[in-house]
């Protein structure tokens, strides 16, 4: 129990003991301070959710970007491998060919890097 749930569980044993009348005016004597700490406390309450809000956003805008990366380096089958589309370099040998001249295994350095793999 922290001190603050036991100074009110000790306050609520003391008031128990009073009279129903004088235990009445003590609560109500509360009752302006309650509120104050009810509007403090639902203020907190609404900027923890405003900030729980641009959190989610801003994870969903990660995981849109990584999606974006893992297309961009989709895994291409060439010579019975398969290769990082993005990071292998092909050169042009013609207006309709190309010839591979490097190749990067998939996954490549670049996924490995999203999902925190070492090389």
């Amino acid at each position: 129990m922290t001190d603050h749930a036991a100074e009110v569980a000790r306050i609520e044993a003391e008031r128990a003991l009073l009279p129903k009348e004088e235990r009445q005016r003590l609560e109500a004597a509360d009752a302006p301070m309650l509120r104050i700490q009810l509007l403090h406390t639902l203020e907190r309450a609404k900027k923890a959710e405003r900030a729980l809000g641009h959190l989610t956003d801003r994870y969903r805008e990660h995981e849109d970007t990584i999606a974006r990366v893992q297309a961009l380096h989709a895994p291409v089958q060439h010579m019975g491998r398969t290769w990082c589309g993005e990071c292998s370099v092909r050169r042009s040998t013609g207006p309709k060919s190309e010839e591979w001249v490097a190749f990067v295994p998939h996954p490549c350095p670049t996924l490995d890097a999203l999902e925190n793999k070492e090389s």
